[in-house]
């Protein structure tokens, strides 16, 4: 495995274990004590890892236009299936009970709607090949595409269980403050 470096090309398996790691550190850290700056930078953190992993040659060794198109479609059909489930949650923000959890955190129901904003975007984004490249490499457009809509992918479903603690959060506070 090779170290991470943007200069000669190599882009390891380190980078992505490094993420992961911060996220599920600072999601429930920041949700639960709202600690909003940690969302943002682990957003941030989202945007330096796929601008290096853009800009990495060797990721997109191998792969052809019409496989990362196909990842692209997946990626923006997943997003559209996520669409109904997060826009729900922000529906059922009228009922009686989720607007005594929205009265404690009103930063809930903004995450929610980063969260579906960032997935109807993601979802816009499904490129058509309109002429057979003989070449058959992915041009720097469908590379920033595929990684643009990957971005909005991480990001949308960070702010979403981000509001989904928070709520799970106050709900406990509220439970307890009723217990006592």
């Amino acid at each position: 495995m090779k170290p991470f470096s943007i200069k000669d090309g190599s882009f390891s398996f380190l980078p992505q274990i490094f993420v992961y790691v911060f996220a599920a550190v600072f999601i429930p850290i920041g949700s639960i004590y709202k600690i909003d700056e940690l969302i943002f930078a682990l957003i941030a953190l989202y945007l330096f890892y796929d601008i290096a992993f853009l800009r990495t040659a060797e990721r997109f060794k191998g792969r052809d236009i019409d496989s990362i198109l196909e990842d692209l479609r997946a990626a923006c059909g997943y997003m559209a299936y996520y669409l109904p489930i997060a826009a729900l949650l922000i529906a059922i923000s009228n009922v009686e009970n989720v607007q005594k959890i929205l009265e404690k955190d009103n930063h809930i129901f903004h995450y929610l709607l980063i969260g579906v904003v960032a997935a109807a975007v993601s979802t816009l984004f499904i490129p058509v090949q309109y002429a057979v490249d003989t070449s058959k490499q992915p041009s720097s457009a469908l590379r920033l595409c595929f990684v643009f809509v990957l971005f909005l992918q991480k990001v949308s479903v960070t702010v979403v269980v981000c509001a989904l603690i928070r709520a799970g959060h106050v709900v406990w506070q509220l439970s307890q403050q009723s217990a006592s």
